[in-house]
């Protein structure tokens, strides 16, 4: 199996990135800029010119904090910056697009202000902290995504499976039939995707929702979800080991997409994995995306 090849089929673009701008009092998750970004990843041949593997960078900021998730004020200075990084559509030679992580809220709502989401290219919804209550009720669970799903301004379901993978009566074919219905795209997270240091329950997990999500009719959305500095060094120094005939067995990103081809998921089936099918697929609506592939 060419590990490389199968990277460049699989992944397009560094998508689902934190800067400084996810950061928050007492959750300091990002040392990155932008610019910090775009420097790495010129320094390791991955992004900056025609034969580049990495066609674009796709930032996915949080509006509020994760750990304590809430609305923004319509004036806050906060989401005043969240728009003022949208300035910048090139740096260096990378195209820049500016997106959203969202928080899904216990009440079906998320955390999005309309003014954050007018012209925003792409939001992620994810479960980050609700109450013990709802992130333990397998219903609670399936109807936050039904929710989100059914929300015009919801892209893509961030990271589903994280944290509830011993869950074992949340019904996956049914959320991937209900994303594939609204235009609602599947997020497979690099970041969530476990390793061998993880509990057996989440290896024996992964394997199973893969094949289920590629028997499905949902988009798949790539999120590499690198938060700082030595998750993208790790990620940049994985991309070149795939060359090594044993790197899957000690190489995280090799696992990751190693899986993706034993779970039979399609590279056309995946959005991010070509720059110009994925801006298209992002100007589209979502009724429209419901309608691809059918």
């Amino acid at each position: 199996m060419n590990l490389i090849k199968l990277a460049h089929k699989y992944i397009g673009g560094l998508t689902h990135a934190h800067t400084v701008l996810s950061n928050h009092a007492g959750h300091h998750e990002s040392n990155l800029t932008i610019d910090r970004i775009v420097r790495s990843l010129d320094k390791g041949n991955l992004a900056g010119d025609d034969t580049s593997p990495l066609a674009y960078v796709l930032l996915n900021e949080h509006p509020s904090d994760p750990a304590r998730p809430r609305q923004l004020g319509r004036l806050s200075p906060r989401g005043r910056r969240l728009l003022r990084q949208r300035r910048r559509p090139v740096v260096g030679r990378v195209p820049i697009m500016y997106g959203l992580e969202v928080s899904l809220l216990a009440s079906g709502r998320t955390d999005l202000t309309p003014r954050l989401a007018d012209r925003c290219p792409l939001i992620i919804a994810s479960r980050h902290t609700l109450p013990p209550e709802t992130e333990r009720d397998e219903e609670a669970i399936a109807q936050l995504f039904s929710d989100a799903c059914d929300n015009p301004l919801v892209d893509v379901l961030g990271h589903p499976p994280r944290f509830i993978e011993d869950l074992t009566a949340v019904d996956w074919p049914a959320i991937f039939a209900k994303a594939k219905a609204t235009g609602t795209a599947i997020e497979v997270n690099l970041n969530t995707f476990p390793d061998d240091d993880d509990h057996l329950i989440q290896r024996q997990f992964w394997p199973l929702w893969l094949k289920e999500l590629a028997r499905s009719e949902a988009d798949v959305f790539i999120g590499t979800d690198i938060h700082n500095q030595l998750q993208l060094d790790s990620f940049i120094s994985q991309w070149h080991e795939l060359n090594q005939e044993v790197s899957w067995r000690d190489n995280h990103l090799a696992q990751f997409i190693t899986a993706l081809a034993a779970a039979d998921i399609k590279p056309a089936k995946v959005i991010t994995a070509d720059f110009d099918r994925f801006k298209h697929w992002t100007q589209l609506d979502k009724s429209e995306r419901s309608h691809l592939h059918s």
